[in-house]
């Protein structure tokens, strides 16, 4: 008895890494996710907070997501009274693509809330200048990655790297979408893409610890349709107001 259960829990096992396997990303892969993606510039004559956003296509409209604490500074902003301080400190949302084109962005939808402490609110949405909407997007994939499954992804400075996602990392009532990661960290990978071929966005990147290998991403297809009902919602608020 015991045998024909190894022998099941073996016949599982390769067949889940086959399935795995099977989207292994091409250099076409991640030339595509390479070319999607945007450095997400936060920044005042002081200070800047730098990530990455990549563009997507919402509801039929091209916007860019990034990670909410690269931008929560913008969102949190109340000018000052005094004319020159506020000069000073006077915000600006920047995006930059691959190939250099600079624009300036506006947020357009996120959840109220500490980011820090809610993990799943961890996202924003961003305009897509008209500029940079002939560039390649990448759709959220509303499959979930499997545990073992290879993703490739991408950030600022020009890094395109792959990335083994794990199991849901449990013990925190909060943080129920957030996936395991083992990859190369750097600096400036918040809002990074986890891409799989034939799935699409399967994780957005939102911490690592420098030198483990280690680090989280928010399982994207979970959290797929509260994106596109808090989209939907906040553009009906703007259309009225203007």
């Amino acid at each position: 008895m015991k045998s024909i259960k190894v022998q099941l829990i073996v016949i599982l096992s390769i067949i889940i890494l086959l399935a795995s396997c099977a989207n292994v990303s091409s250099p076409e892969d991640y030339d595509i996710v390479r070319r999607s993606i945007v450095l997400v510039k936060s920044s005042n004559a002081f200070i800047a907070n730098v990530g990455t956003g990549w563009i997507t296509e919402i509801e039929g409209q091209r916007v860019i997501i990034t990670a909410k604490h690269i931008i929560e500074d913008d969102i949190n902003y109340q000018p000052p009274e005094d004319t020159v301080v506020a000069l000073l400190l006077e915000r600006t949302l920047t995006v930059t693509a691959y190939d250099g084109q600079e624009e300036e962005v506006d947020i357009l939808s996120y959840i109220e809330g500490d980011c820090s402490i809610d993990m799943s609110i961890d996202w924003c949405i961003l305009s897509c200048p008209q500029a940079l909407r002939e560039l390649p997007f990448l759709e959220i994939s509303k499959e979930r990655a499997l545990i073992g499954e290879e993703a490739c992804w991408a950030g600022f400075p020009d890094i395109c790297e792959s990335a083994v996602v794990g199991s849901v990392i449990l013990g925190d009532p909060y943080n129920v979408n957030l996936r395991r990661l083992d990859l190369n960290t750097f600096a400036g990978m918040s809002g990074s893409p986890l891409y799989v071929p034939d799935k699409g966005v399967v994780g957005m990147i939102l911490y690592s610890f420098s030198g483990s290998h280690f680090g989280a991403a928010l399982d994207m297809p979970l959290l797929l349709d509260t994106i596109t009902e808090e989209y939907t919602k906040d553009m009906s608020i703007r259309e009225v107001r203007l």
